[in-house]
């Protein structure tokens, strides 16, 4: 029977078959990386497609047909952290090492993972430091040995171990010529004719010096050998090592041989600088290319060269001095310090400090990523920053005015408007006139009012009022002799009152300004402590290492030791509320909440459910924390590392972004924020493809909607509470089947049925 509910008496909806924007959206559940490609680690081609490897990703690009495929754990590899690369004609197979010496063979855009090593225990460095290819075998320099890979069977096949007096030598490098195999190490140079047939006893292997580190190895046209040690490259003739190049002013970092060329990558010792020299074989400099950090160069079919940029990504080096870039769209940097985001308008604040909460001199500026495209700011290409605004720290948007707001440490506040016209404040942000103030945490209260806490200054919290005034406040030391309190994590709860926390592990501070922020007279503040005292503050753990405010304007405190729950954050300043250490059932275990665990992000959803990130990857909890969701790991998701920086959740597409020490990846969440009315309601896909199998989601919905789907006439097909503002569909009705081909019917309604609507949904099969 078709529903007659009064509460479903609506009005018919736009079809929503193709619609514009919606239709390239990405299902529930998608992963996407958000990882800089122009920190370039390696290179190696196959003549002429050519595989890169970036700190935390991977990328190949044909410049023939102008093909780019960007690659990261959610495409497939399985770490982060590269070092070495190489490519193997025979078998099409491209080698890749890590750090923690895992190796990932890629073939046919897929990638298969080789974990001997990564599980093998031994003593010394784990990365790979140098990989050689070719024949269908590939030779792994690991501090282990050599380790001889048969790519055809994707398995080791041997390895080399180098031992000198009950000593394992490290090997740097390996290369090749028509008649033997060579061995760069800590200890010496060794070869080994290609004919031997125990090349795994170190015996069989001829020292030809057995003195110097030597830290790289290459040859030129398979001929000729040239080996790197300290400041100086030698030509190996026959058994006898000649000094062919010398440098003091630039350190080695790369030997890479063409087809006649020799390539010498340098770096400044003291200017930090880089240039590639191009030995002639008769062992002359007959060009140089300038190049901020050289990490490997090879020559293409068409003779072009290219080189990989620890700096600026891939480089070709074409006609003139200074090679031409070629860098996948990306951030600026894996540094995420400081995130914001809203309806996929994406802000990231590249700077930083150290453990000791240090400025590091971050020049990485912020990225802004926007209908799928990122625009950087940073020194070399806005000149408002110059060399003079470093550490970018916190960033936050005015989603009225559309004015972009980005603090550093030390170096001012960035002010950008919606016209594009930008300034930074330095002389006006501080209380007394530093040239070099801080701006460490920025939130915008209830009027749209700035307000910005400041390190190493008595006046810790300052307001820059929407009139364009400033006024600076000075925060107590509350009896414990701390007068900069390194103010971070500022936020603004429902009665207008300022809550930030010590990062030298002194509390929570919550201010209030009375509502007059012109008018420190009846300014109120207080200190919350782990005191157990009514209004001392009963916090878990005094290092505070974030702060969320929910959907019903409780306040959640991360601490090293779990998370406490200010439900009443009215009546913290007159010391009739304090935090709530609660006790949950997890399984078969109660207990504190996250009381083992260092919280060190905390973000709520548009259902009010809270996303909290520790060292040990990210939990996704129910609104009341009673129940766990969902719990990703580097072990079952494409996290690229288990410690977590910070989440945001973009409220209206209920993407959760998190970043981690390792770079920013974002997760598709099923919540997002409801509408206090009816939008323009969305769904996904749409139509349905027969070969689908995902979730459909539809949202823009009225919050917690009541959401009925039916056939054409009418009949039941699927009924669902929204979670925020979105409801997400298996895509099967009550008796676990897809519905008939043909159009679905969506029904939305909130509680007292004054908000309804209606959309359809067209199936496939």
């Amino acid at each position: 029977m078709p529903l007659r509910s009064p509460r479903f008496l609506i009005t018919l909806l736009t079809v929503l078959l193709c619609l514009p924007g919606f239709a390239q959206q990405r299902p529930i559940g998608y992963w996407r990386a958000h990882l800089p490609y122009n920190n370039a680690q390696g290179l190696a081609t196959d003549g002429q497609t050519l595989y890169t490897i970036s700190d935390k990703g991977f990328f190949t690009y044909n410049p023939v047909n102008g093909d780019e495929e960007k690659y990261s754990k959610v495409e497939g590899m399985h770490e982060t952290g590269t070092t070495a690369i190489a490519y193997d004609l025979v078998t099409k197979t491209c080698i890749i090492g890590y750090k923690n010496c895992n190796i990932d063979l890629f073939s046919n855009n897929n990638f298969k993972v080789l974990p001997d090593l990564k599980d093998k225990s031994f003593s010394g460095s784990k990365a790979i430091n140098h990989i050689f290819a070719a024949d269908g075998f590939a030779f792994l320099s690991t501090s282990l040995g050599i380790v001889v890979i048969d790519l055809a069977r994707q398995e080791v096949k041997e390895t080399y171990v180098f031992s000198k007096h009950g000593q394992t030598i490290s090997i740097n490098a390996f290369t090749e010529d028509s008649n033997y195999f060579y061995a760069a190490t800590t200890n010496g140079l060794y070869r080994t004719s290609r004919n031997n047939a125990n090349p795994q006893v170190f015996s069989s292997w001829q020292g030809l010096d057995t003195i110097r580190n030597f830290t790289q190895l290459s040859s030129v046209g398979n001929k000729s050998i040239y080996t790197a040690a300290a400041d100086t490259v030698f030509q190996l003739n026959n058994t006898v090592l000649s000094a062919v190049y010398q440098d003091s002013i630039y350190h080695i970092t790369r030997l890479d041989g063409g087809v006649s060329t020799l390539y010498i990558g340098l770096f400044g010792k003291t200017n930090g600088a880089g240039i590639l020299r191009h030995l002639s074989p008769s062992n002359v400099i007959i060009d140089s290319t300038h190049i901020g950090y050289p990490k490997g160069t090879v020559e293409t079919l068409d003779g072009k060269r290219w080189m990989a940029d620890a700096y600026q990504g891939l480089a070709l080096r074409e006609n003139n001095i200074y090679p031409n870039f070629h860098v996948p769209a990306g951030p600026n940097s894996p540094d995420n310090t400081g995130l914001w985001v809203h309806n996929g308008d994406l802000w990231i604040a590249h700077g930083g400090y150290d453990l000791r909460y240090n400025p590091v001199g971050s020049y990485y500026g912020i990225s802004n990523f926007h209908n799928e495209n990122w625009t950087i700011y940073q020194p070399y290409n806005y000149p408002l920053f110059q060399d003079s605004v470093l550490d970018f720290i916190d960033i936050i948007k005015d989603i009225n005015s559309g004015t972009v707001y980005a603090g550093t440490y030390n170096h001012g506040l960035w002010e950008l408007k919606a016209d594009g016209s930008a300034r930074i404040y330095k002389s006006d942000l501080s209380s007394q006139g530093a040239t070099n103030p801080s701006a460490a945490s920025l939130a915008l209260d209830n009027s749209g009012n700035l307000f910005v806490t400041q390190f190493q200054t008595n006046n810790e919290l300052a307001v820059h009022l929407s009139t364009g005034a400033w006024y600076h406040y000075p925060v107590q030391d509350f009896g414990r002799g701390v007068v900069f309190h390194l103010g971070l994590g500022l936020l603004v709860d429902d009665y207008n009152q300022k809550w930030f926390y010590s990062a030298l592990g002194n509390g929570v501070i919550v201010y209030d300004d009375g509502g007059t922020p012109d008018n420190p007279a009846d300014d109120r503040q207080k200190l919350m402590t782990t005191g157990k005292n009514p209004g001392e503050g009963n916090l878990p753990n005094m290092v505070v290492r974030c702060l969320a405010k929910d959907r019903d304007g409780a306040i959640w405190i991360g601490t090293d030791a779990g998370i406490g729950i200010v439900n009443c954050p009215g009546g913290v300043l007159d010391n009739t509320c304090d935090a709530e250490q609660r006790v949950v059932q997890y399984d078969q275990f109660a207990g504190l909440l996250f009381g083992t665990e260092s919280v060190r992000a905390i973000a709520v959803d548009g259902a009010n459910q809270k996303w909290v990130g520790t060292l040990n990857g990210i939990w996704l909890l129910s609104p009341d924390a009673t129940k766990i969701l969902n719990r990703f790991t580097v072990d079952n998701s494409p996290l690229p590392s288990n410690t977590i920086q910070k989440i945001v959740v973009d409220p209206i597409t209920g993407d959760v972004y998190i970043g981690t020490d390792q770079g920013l990846i974002s997760y598709r969440g099923v919540a997002t924020e409801g509408n206090d009315a009816n939008g323009a309601v969305q769904v996904f896909p749409n139509p349905v493809s027969s070969s689908y199998t995902g979730p459909v989601a539809i949202r823009g919905l009225v919050t917690d909607a009541d959401v009925r789907i039916t056939d054409i006439t009418g009949k039941l097909i699927y009924r669902a509470k929204a979670t925020g503002g979105q409801v997400v569909w298996n895509g099967m009705d009550y008796t676990g089947h897809r519905p008939q081909s043909g159009v679905c019917l969506i029904f939305t309604s909130n509680k007292d049925g004054s908000q309804t609507n209606v959309g359809k949904l067209l199936f496939m099969h």
